[in-house]
């Protein structure tokens, strides 16, 4: 969904979404040190991986994220961004729906994944950026954080006689 999400950037970045003072950055690249032309003057700096305890500080540097999914599962990078604070585009995908998104935190904003809808969510998403005070009130993402949470008992004492043998 790489390309599809830098064509929505390309067209929110035409419609004035990320006008003066916008800086766009990427981050997951093989390498850094790399410019993507977005079109418009715009470029979007691409940054390398980062280890674990850099990430969320790069992550708390933003204030609007994109992360495109065309899976069922709503991917971790979506709610890492989302508890960061980062107003974030994601994209819909079958069971993986806005209000079942929304449930989880409403920093995220659900898309169909096409280059309009995508496009569109980016630019709701760079209205919100001023509202930090929702932005961070938000961030408490509703999502298990440990196996308890995740799986009942039942579930949990079948697993370990599996693993028991």
């Amino acid at each position: 969904m790489f390309e599809v999400g830098v064509l929505a950037l390309s067209r929110a970045v035409e419609r004035g979404a990320f006008a003066d003072g916008w800086e766009l950055h990427g981050i997951g690249s093989v390498r850094g040190g790399r410019r993507l032309d977005l079109g418009g003057g715009a470029l979007m700096e691409l940054h390398p991986r980062a280890p674990q305890a850099g990430y969320g500080d790069f992550m708390r540097r933003h204030d609007v994220g994109l992360s495109l999914m065309y899976t069922p599962h709503p991917s971790l990078v979506p709610l890492e961004m989302a508890s960061a604070g980062l107003v974030t585009v994601t994209s819909t995908f079958e069971n993986k729906t806005e209000a079942k998104l929304q449930a989880i935190s409403p920093n995220l904003i659900a898309a169909e994944p096409g280059v309009e809808a995508i496009a569109a969510a980016l630019e709701a998403a760079a209205a919100r950026v001023d509202d930090v005070a929702a932005r961070v009130e938000r961030s408490a993402v509703r999502w298990p954080r440990d196996w308890g949470e995740s799986f009942s008992p039942a579930v949990l004492d079948r697993v370990v006689s599996l693993l028991r043998g």
